[in-house]
């Protein structure tokens, strides 16, 4: 495997982003939905936690999006009927601009709310976001629904995914794995 995608398999780079924002993506909408829970001693750090990593998803995205673009794609299997290959488009388009949309929503609500998120002592504030309740909570409410866009889209994309390895018997699944050196 090599580090260019192929018009066979994705390559080391694009596999990279792949896998690197799928865990952090699961992780963080498992904690999401779980954070609010946490004891108060230690809930502070949970919420920094998850707006870090965010903000490593938002920043990750960018230079994804660009390798995505200036590379080639594998080649989907013929035998796909041509609404399953539109489908694949969408789902991904969709992805892709969840992961940048969610995380830039969550950190204009942190910002607005008067809780950036901090590296140590420095505040890491969305430049240009004032603090307002109102504007707090707009972000929130759309910060929470591309969380449940991203579930749905995360759901068809392996679904997808699985189907293709088990019921197709193609190739699909296997670009994107992750495999030893030959």
């Amino acid at each position: 495997m090599g580090v260019r995608n192929t018009d066979k398999e994705y390559g080391s780079i694009a596999k990279f982003f792949h896998w690197t924002a799928a865990i952090l993506i699961i992780a963080l909408l498992l904690v999401g939905w779980l954070m609010h829970q946490a004891g108060p001693s230690i809930k502070g750090t949970i919420y920094n936690t998850h707006k870090l990593v965010g903000l490593f998803i938002l920043a990750m995205t960018v230079p994804r999006l660009i390798w995505a673009f200036l590379g080639i794609k594998p080649k989907l299997p013929n035998a796909m009927n041509p609404w399953e290959k539109v489908a694949e488009r969408i789902v991904h388009f969709g992805l892709y601009l969840s992961l940048f949309l969610m995380p830039l929503f969550g950190w204009a609500m942190s910002t607005a709310a008067g809780r950036a998120p901090r590296i140590f002592d420095t505040s890491i504030a969305l430049p240009g976001i004032i603090q307002s309740k109102p504007l707090a909570h707009f972000c929130s409410s759309l910060h929470t629904f591309f969380a449940w866009v991203i579930v749905a889209l995360i759901t068809l994309h392996v679904g997808a995914a699985l189907k293709h390895h088990f019921i197709n018997k193609d190739n699909v699944l296997l670009t994107m794995m992750p495999r030893k050196k030959r």
